[in-house]
């Protein structure tokens, strides 16, 4: 895209994270994400961060969601429901079940009304 001369910004680089969230590509997902964090026009977003935690979580990537969560929340983002579910989805996959009690009580903390998903 580049060598075409395609200005990549925040909505470009946020779909093609959603593009990779939808065909579990983990791999092409981290190179976008860290070339989105080297550039100098644009930034991580929320909805970069709950993109990359939405793959992670899919894959049950414990540890490297957890991490793209903590980057959020560093980067003054705080985590919707959505985020939130997945990753209690990803700990119940994993066998977390305190890390998913903890993340409900992190969701009533936050002042979110849990859902039926939740």
């Amino acid at each position: 895209m580049r060598a075409k001369g395609v200005n990549l910004n925040n909505v470009l680089y946020n779909t093609l994270l959603s593009m990779c969230a939808d065909i579990g590509f983990i791999d092409e997902a981290v190179e976008l994400l860290d070339d989105m964090k080297s550039c100098t026009d644009c930034k991580p977003n929320n909805w970069t961060y709950s993109s990359t935690i939405t793959i992670f979580s899919c894959c049950v990537k414990v540890l490297e969601a957890e991490t793209v969560l903590k980057e959020m929340v560093e980067s003054s983002f705080q985590p919707n429901i959505y985020v939130l579910i997945l990753l209690i989805q990803c700990y119940g996959k994993a066998d977390r079940t305190d890390d998913v009690m903890t993340t409900f009580d992190r969701i009533i903390a936050l002042g979110i009304t849990p859902d039926e998903r939740t």
